[in-house]
């Protein structure tokens, strides 16, 4: 069952060069009613990440989607919902590191995607959309996502300052050399 949801949905969050008639409304319905899609653990969710991106990319770097709109869905709103999707995959890149994700077909020609290969493209998205942001709500949201990231990589590095010392026999904490 879920891998039908996962094919449909990745056909449904591509916009080809020919913009398809009704390809922006499904995009836009797929991110505006998939909000929590990476937060409700499904399994093999991650297979949609790259795709994901790319959508996200579509709809925060304009305030204006080139692709059009549902009529009940306003650009603020989905905007809304992009940035709760991209603050969903903040924390992945330093979680899942070198971890690769698979293609949804297994193509062979297809080079492997990495988590940690997205975290430059998400952090350029998250500041991007900062930048051209204009309304009050989600401009907090992404100012909250930028100090998540933050925060993130400043622990990552903590911790992987700590293990090399640990490697090393040196003390691992300040109280450890009194």
């Amino acid at each position: 069952y879920l891998s039908r949801i996962y094919i449909v949905s990745y056909y449904g969050l591509q916009i080809h060069e020919k913009n398809l008639p009704g390809s922006g409304q499904v995009l836009a319905n797929i991110l505006f009613n998939a909000t929590d899609l990476l937060r409700v653990d499904l399994n093999g969710v991650m297979i949609l990440l790259p795709q994901l991106l790319k959508a996200l990319e579509l709809v925060l770097t304009d305030l204006t989607p080139k692709f059009d709109l549902q009529k009940h869905i306003a650009s603020v709103e989905l905007r809304k919902a992009a940035i709760h999707i991209l603050l969903s995959m903040i924390a992945l890149p330093l979680h899942f590191k070198s971890l690769s994700i698979k293609d949804i077909f297994n193509r062979p020609d297809v080079p492997p995607v990495t988590f940690l290969s997205l975290k430059t493209r998400m952090m350029e998205l998250l500041l991007r959309a900062l930048l051209i942001e204009q309304d009050a709500t989600n401009t907090q949201m992404l100012l909250g996502g930028l100090m998540l990231a933050v925060e993130n990589q400043a622990s990552c590095e903590r911790a992987e300052h700590t293990t090399v010392q640990d490697e090393e026999g040196m003390p691992t904490s300040p109280m450890a050399t009194d």
